[in-house]
């Protein structure tokens, strides 16, 4: 099927004319005369401007002639280039197709004797690329390109398009937007567009730049698996896959896999093998290739290193691998095994990024497995809903069980459709389901609210309480979403299940394991087909964080704007936060929105101010941008915006902040739609920053509670991160845990201070006014160290750090949580009601010594008091589902 390009199809140009009384055709042919200039004029061209390749249809209006138009005999030119295919449309308008040309002509019209001439009334344009979207990223980031003044039909034949020279297939989203995938390469690169017929073509100098020093990336194979049990003794269990994506020729040479959970790896588990997965199916076959020599774990929680592998990838290959390992008789029943590859610990011709999180291996008995149950419709219904639709029904499914007792632990939807599900989709609730009526109802109980996911389209919910205590219960699980208002007319949404590896799920009795069974097709909520709205879509882009130097001015905030399919939009103003510990009176000296007209994301010298600039008046306020003129977007229309932040002569060095935006607070001619949403951290400083920010397959969380029936159980899953204590029912404290791994530096370089920067979620726990927090060094506590993170395993299934393994008969020490340095490294006090900021704890000391050598075992937050009387707070964890608020380490050097 032919797509169509993004570009305009070449505009069509009518001549109007404004015919006056007397003369006829007769005496005008038969005349020889020069042309005379009478009271006759031209008075418009439309459209005014095209193609300068001409053959796009345009319309002329004309007035005070004295005879008609005679086609054939009459002429319009352009500057020197008649009009071709001229017909007289009616009285006064005449219409053709506009010849070549270049720059601004005159448009006149000769009619025998007469003629007029409209002054530069036709201006040429070569053809262009206006906007490449993101204009930066790294290979394999897909692209939207806006052009113009392209005169072929693109719904008849796809222009080519070349980034840094290589050809790349482009589909058509709209009448002037391209898509397309970014090729291998490196640097700014130029994006060209040609067309054939006729021959047109278009370049962005630099339009795209390769940003991050990867070349290759870690990411799940497409068959890696979930959950598994085994009994020992086992051999041949694939515990990863493990995909391999090189964006230029890469020669891998060694790469490593860690070891992580209550089993022993050095006891319980035997040879680690390496292979080729040659067909992709995550299945070990006869054919695929082994990879040098298997090898044990040295230690409890250790590492496997493969090397001399000399793999070669060609740029733009995928090479799928498989992690292949045992049980060896002395494997504990209740143990736990997860594996992990890590883009930093592959030894390549150039750097590799991202990480790969297998398999969790439970260790069973003979038992029985308890048995967890999902189930929902397989086929898709199509349901038309609101581009700006809120809580719109999208997903359900019911869990049941055959063998309990059995707890489900999370879920994940992955978001199908032609809907940009990232820009068009505001969030995703899961809920149960109480009455089991299909809608979002006051008695529902909220399990969690997601964005979807930038990188892989899905939308996780990790969560705890979903309890099967007998086969009789049943849990009604309901996803609603709402919507920004910026979907295209016609575009689908769909949320789907795709099989067990996306259910998180536990028995907390027994030692049997637990069996997650789904259909053999995954579980399909609705097609939504999402009509058009009057709105305007506003959403926050993901920023790096960054240091800035007083008087310097930083991007804070980097917004994109959308208008309705159905409708233009217009702006008047916007309200800005901030949070943070920066004092915004004091330490920053204006606000200033901009247009980011090359869309880069950066403060150019181009980029036109489209606000005067404002200060705050209150610390961790608010202020209002007003629009200098009010910003008119057109349908569909999407412009992004800078909130430019200028620094005082004054800013405290090591003070922070975050702006945010609430949509709902714009002032606007329709509704705005998107939820309360921040920018990157900034941090005041005039050195280097280096910094680490990792997901759920390489970060390393979790909180403990000590009241009385959680001292054993493991919240490594959950995410979210608490600290504080509970202050009624059974007391007990509640803290928590987080690693980070090291960011490398510059060469030579040696860390002058680090920062722990937490994003607070949630004060609502809090009775107290305030929580002070203290941040402490992990140390080296035997069997303890490195500490577990687990997966989320209760009662006698423990299979991570809890507040206390020794407690309710499952006798576990190591996995009791670690000692700490009581050295405070840093305190922060938290007020109730502050939620939606970065907090920084300043753990210099501690970073310091682990870049010197001392064991990086991780940091401990701790409520001062543990009073029992203040209750807790929440901050994000590497599991959360806003991936730019995840824990930060920063390094300054």
């Amino acid at each position: 099927m032919i797509q169509r390009l993004l570009g305009p199809v070449a505009p069509v140009v009518v001549v109007c004319l404004l015919v006056g009384c007397g003369g006829n055709k007769s005496s005008r042919k038969s005349s020889t005369a020069g042309a005379v200039t009478s009271g006759a004029q031209v008075t418009a061209v439309a459209p005014g401007d095209g193609p300068d390749v001409g053959t796009n249809t345009v319309q002329v209006s004309l007035g005070g002639f004295s005879a008609p138009f005679a086609v054939g005999q009459d002429q319009v030119l352009f500057g020197t280039a008649p009009l071709t295919s001229v017909s007289v449309v009616s009285a006064g308008v005449l219409e053709g197709v506009a010849p070549a040309g270049s720059g601004s002509v005159d448009v006149t019209v000769v009619q025998g004797n007469e003629s007029a001439t409209l002054p530069a009334g036709y201006t040429y344009h070569a053809a262009e690329i206006v906007a490449v979207d993101p204009p930066q990223g790294p290979p394999g980031t897909v692209v939207e390109l806006t052009v113009a003044y392209f005169a072929s039909d693109f719904t008849q034949s796809l222009p080519e398009v070349r980034v840094g020279g290589t050809l790349v297939s482009a589909t058509a989203l709209a009448s002037d937007r391209l898509e397309c995938t970014v090729p291998a390469g490196a640097g700014a690169v130029d994006v060209v567009v040609s067309a054939a017929a006729p021959a047109q073509q278009a370049t962005l100098s630099a339009g795209f730049t390769y940003a991050g020093s990867a070349a290759a990336e870690l990411v799940p194979g497409p068959n890696n698996p979930g959950q598994r049990n085994a009994q020992a003794p086992s051999a041949g269990l694939v515990l990863a896959q493990a995909r391999l994506r090189a964006y230029v020729p890469l020669t891998i040479s060694e790469l490593a896999v860690r070891a992580e959970g209550s089993l022993d790896e050095s006891v319980g588990a035997g040879d680690l093998v390496l292979y080729l997965d040659t067909n992709g199916d995550g299945l070990l076959q006869t054919t695929d290739v082994q990879l040098g020599a298997g090898a044990a774990f040295p230690t409890n929680n250790g590492r496997v290193t493969f090397s001399g592998l000399n793999l070669l990838l060609a740029a733009g290959q995928d090479l799928d691998l498989l992690v292949v390992g045992e049980l060896v008789g002395a494997a504990e029943v209740g143990r736990t095994m997860v594996v992990r590859l890590l883009g930093r610990d592959v030894v390549a011709s150039a750097p590799v990024a991202g990480a790969v999180q297998g398999v969790e291996l439970r260790v069973v008995n003979a038992d029985p497995p308890r048995q967890l149950t999902v189930s929902g419709p397989t086929a898709a219904t199509l349901v038309a809903a609101p581009a700006d639709g809120v809580d719109v029904p999208a997903f359900s499914a019911q869990l049941s069980t055959t063998a309990a007792p059995v707890e489900c632990h999370g879920v994940t939807l992955r978001a199908v459709g032609s809907a940009d599900a990232v820009r068009d989709v505001r969030s995703v609730t899961l809920l149960i389901d109480t009455n089991g009526d299909g809608q979002r109802d006051a008695g529902d109980t909220v399990l969690g609210t997601r964005p979807i996911e930038e990188r892989d389209g899905t939308v996780s919910f990790p969560v705890n309480g979903l309890r099967l205590a007998s086969t009789l219960s049943t849990i009604d699980l309901l996803a609603v979403a709402s919507f920004r208002g910026t979907a295209a007319t016609g575009a689908t949404f769909q949320l789907q299940l795709d099989d067990a590896r996306s259910v998180v799920a536990h028995t907390y009795s027994g030692f049997g394991g637990c069996q997650i069974n789904t259909p053999a097709q995954p579980i399909l909520g609705p097609q939504l087909g999402l009509q058009a709205a009057s709105a305007l879509g506003l959403r926050a882009l993901a920023q790096a964080p960054q240091l800035a130097a007083p008087q310097a001015e930083v991007v804070g905030l980097r917004l994109e704007a959308q208008a309705g399919a159905s409708g233009a939009a217009t702006v008047t103003a916007l309200t800005i936060t901030s949070r943070g510990s920066l004092d915004d009176v004091a330490g920053i000296a204006g606000v200033t929105l901009y247009r980011d007209q090359n869309d880069d994301g950066v403060l150019d010298a181009g980029d036109p101010a489209l606000t005067s600039s404002a200060q705050f008046t209150v610390d961790d306020g608010a202020l209002t941008l007003t629009f200098s003129t009010p910003r008119q977007l057109a349908a569909a229309a999407r412009e992004t915006w800078l909130v430019g932040v200028e620094l005082a002569a004054g800013a405290t060095s090591g003070g922070s902040f975050c702006l945010g935006v609430d949509p709902s607070a714009a002032a606007a001619s329709v509704p705005v739609h998107g939820d309360a949403q921040s920018g990157g951290l900034v941090l005041v400083s005039s050195d280097r920053l280096a910094f680490v920010q990792p997901g759920a397959a390489e970060g390393k969380d979790a909180y403990l509670r000590g009241e009385g029936l959680y001292l054993n159980d493991n919240f490594g899953h959950t995410g979210s991160l608490a600290v504080g204590d509970r202050p009624s029912g059974q007391l007990g404290e509640r803290l928590s845990y987080v690693e980070f791994p090291l960011p490398t530096l510059a060469a030579g370089a040696a860390p002058t201070r680090a920062y722990a920067a937490f994003y607070l979620l949630s004060t609502g726990g809090m009775v107290a006014p305030a929580i002070d927090v203290q941040a402490f060094q992990v140390i080296p506590s035997g069997a303890r160290t490195p500490w577990c993170e687990g997966t989320g395993g209760i009662d006698d299934s423990g299979d991570g750090i809890c507040y206390d393994g020794t407690l309710q008969g499952m006798n576990r020490p190591d996995l009791t949580q670690p000692d700490v340095n009581p050295t405070v490294l840093s305190e922060q006090s938290i007020a109730v009601g502050s939620q939606g900021r970065w907090v920084l704890f300043d753990v210099t000391a501690a970073v310091q010594g682990w870049y010197a050598g001392t064991p990086n075992h991780g940091l401990r937050l701790r409520d001062k008091l543990l009073s029992n009387t203040e209750g807790y707070l929440s901050f994000a964890s590497s599991e959360w589902g806003v991936a730019s608020q995840h824990p930060i380490l920063i390094v300054e050097h």
